[in-house]
């Protein structure tokens, strides 16, 4: 992956006053000297088609987006499942960012829901910096049945930044109303922050700072003093999040946080010890042909060990009822994979890989390599058991395996990917995949927020460096009318072996 070099301010202690007083200067300035201002925020005005002006949509099919509030009083932005694709719809606005000065933009919303099931409906914002997402946050998310609720959000910009988007995202099933956005510039606090926040930013670098990916090439010094004035008046460790979200996001763009609640979550904790995640998505599959078997793997991001097992051989155990006497080909579709825990979908597609080391987290010159391994229906990391399954076996110990790949492939979709990297058996089909190709640990903090730092990068079987992201064996133009990859994929399995 591209590693950014961050704007660069002086940390000499002879200077650190004059700093401090040039960038509360700038953040002084009007925001109309900031950043482009959003338009329509509070969805009255409409195009022809009753779509809202000014915003743009992805992934959605409802050909109305723009309805009568519930209450009757004046438009809202509305969005409903089902969607094209990703199990996700949202609309947004772009906006150009000033692109030099350090800036704080808060962003709140209200919004309603109905029946919401799934990732639920949120704000989100961002930066951008030649198409690389920069500082993602997002709001709280709505699911089941909800009234009038505001929710808000705070985002960073900097210098990296050529442009900002803002917008709403309903992910899941539902229906969701948003209304009445705001957009403004923030303030940073003048006072000091309390003992309890500024033991916890130590306690965070702390943590970092030691074990991030390309540290000894980090402005720690630097990175340091932006986090105490971004965190200036903090008295809860909440406080400190945004200024830990930013500074993550200079680190690497892979790395990130949980808040408490969404690690909790993710960890399980409201599930027995043996009670699986009754929300849990399992890859689907189906026969294409007497000779394929079509397998669509989705994200999978729980840390619940049950779930995790659950995942994995469920999915060893459909491969087991698609394969017939004649299956020679398997198409495992990754596309929609965006990431989450490994270790489930290594075991889940061990039969696929085969035995053996499938690939490493390594750094850069392929040293410290720790190898993932698949063996007895076991995911392996440095021979430590993560994810077990009942070893459903294949019948048929010649094949070939058709990977499709793309854009939204991202993470430990990639990792996947990269396991059939090498295997002369194995190709890959479609667009290059998202980028990011770095391996996270996760390191839980003192109040159950957890951060996912990035440590190091991915090698294939044979110690290659993966450095930037997947590219496919064969590229493959996406098309309108047809799935061109999975064609030119069963294409290839049908040749003979």
């Amino acid at each position: 992956m591209n590693t950014r070099k961050c704007p660069q301010f002086v940390a000499k202690p002879s200077r650190m006053k004059a700093i401090k007083t040039l960038l509360i200067s700038l953040l002084l300035l009007p925001l109309s000297l900031c950043a482009q201002q959003p338009n329509n925020l509070d969805f009255e005005a409409a195009s022809p088609a009753d779509v809202p002006m000014g915003w743009k949509t992805s992934r959605l099919t409802q050909p109305k987006t723009l309805v009568k509030t519930p209450d009757g009083e004046g438009s809202s932005l509305y969005l409903t499942a089902p969607f094209t694709e990703f199990e996700s719809g949202y609309a947004y606005q772009e906006l150009a960012a000033s692109g030099e000065v350090l800036l704080k933009y808060d962003i709140t919303a209200r919004l309603r829901t109905r029946g919401v099931e799934g990732d639920g409906a949120q704000i989100y914002a961002y930066g951008k910096s030649s198409g690389s997402v920069l500082g993602y946050v997002q709001s709280e998310s709505l699911r089941g049945d909800n009234d009038w609720t505001e929710v808000s959000l705070s985002l960073v910009t900097d210098s990296r930044m050529d442009s900002i988007r803002i917008g709403c995202y309903l992910g899941g099933t539902g229906e969701a109303w948003f209304d009445d956005l705001t957009f403004t510039r923030g303030e940073f606090s003048k006072q000091r922050m309390s003992k309890t926040a500024r033991k916890y930013l130590r306690e965070f670098f702390a943590t970092v700072e030691p074990i991030a990916l390309d540290r000894d090439e980090k402005p720690w010094k630097e990175l340091k003093s932006v986090a105490r004035m971004l965190a200036s008046g903090a008295q809860t460790t909440a406080d400190v999040y945004p200024a830990m979200r930013y500074t993550l996001g200079r680190i690497n763009k892979h790395s990130f946080m949980f808040e408490p609640a969404v690690a909790a979550d993710l960890n399980g904790s409201d599930l027995a010890t043996d009670e699986v995640d009754p929300d849990l998505k399992y890859t689907s599959g189906r026969r294409i042909n007497d000779r394929i078997a079509y397998l669509s793997m989705p994200a999978m991001g729980s840390g619940h060990q049950a779930t995790l097992n659950a995942f994995a051989d469920s999915l060893q155990g459909l491969m087991a009822a698609l394969e017939t006497e004649t299956t020679t080909g398997w198409v495992l579709d990754l596309r929609e994979n965006g990431g989450g825990n490994c270790w489930p979908m290594l075991a889940g597609v061990g039969p696929l890989i085969g035995e053996g080391i499938a690939g490493y987290f390594q750094e850069r010159d392929g040293s410290n390599a720790s190898p993932w391994v698949y063996r007895d229906g076991k995911s392996f990391e440095r021979g430590n058991e993560r994810v077990t399954t009942r070893n459903h076996q294949l019948s048929h110990k010649q094949f070939r395996v058709a990977v499709l790949v793309g854009p939204q492939t991202a993470s430990s979709g990639e990792i996947t990917a990269i396991a059939f990297m090498g295997l002369p058996y194995a190709r890959l089909f479609g667009q290059p995949s998202a980028g990011y190709v770095t391996t996270n640990t996760s390191i839980p903090m003192s109040d159950g927020a957890m951060v996912m730092v990035t440590i190091s990068i991915y090698g294939d079987r044979n110690k290659r460096a993966v450095e930037d992201r997947v590219v496919p064996d064969v590229i493959v133009a996406p098309e309108a009318e047809k799935d061109a990859a999975l064609e030119a994929a069963i294409e290839w399995l049908e040749g003979e072996i």
